[in-house]
């Protein structure tokens, strides 16, 4: 299934958790060959590295829970009959900058026009010059 869910923490200490990880009907149908009863957790042991934590799904409410969990990290759910989960790693990220639409650019100058307007009459009417 296409999502997992990065888990952590700011106590020190030891501490004893159960986790309920939920997903949607969307991304359910997202996965290949999956079977929602026998879903399972996945921890992420770092890298490519998933290990098999166990827990009970719950298909009539689209999640999967595990007691006692004591390590917090990158989470997942799986159907360990098949594929299980994989990791995927990004390779490139590009973004741009668009400028803003006209209409905004107007609005900012209007506003300014109208906010110089407003501090020169304020200070004419308290008697100060430039």
């Amino acid at each position: 299934m296409p999502l997992y869910w990065h888990i952590t923490h700011d106590c020190a200490g030891e501490y004893r958790l159960t986790l309920r990880l939920c997903y949607t009907d969307d991304e359910l149908a997202r996965g290949v060959n999956v079977t929602e009863a026998n879903l399972v957790m996945f921890r992420n042991r770092g890298g490519s590295t998933w290990e098999n934590q166990g827990g009970t799904a719950y298909p009539d409410q689209n999640c999967v829970m595990h007691d006692n969990v004591t390590s917090l990290s990158y989470w997942t759910v799986g159907d360990p009959t098949t594929q299980g989960p994989t990791v995927i790693a990004l390779r490139s990220l590009s973004a741009r900058n668009d400028p803003p639409p006209p209409s905004m650019v107007w609005l900012f100058a209007l506003s300014a026009v109208w906010i110089a307007g407003w501090l020169l009459r304020r200070r004419s009417r308290r008697g100060f010059r430039f």
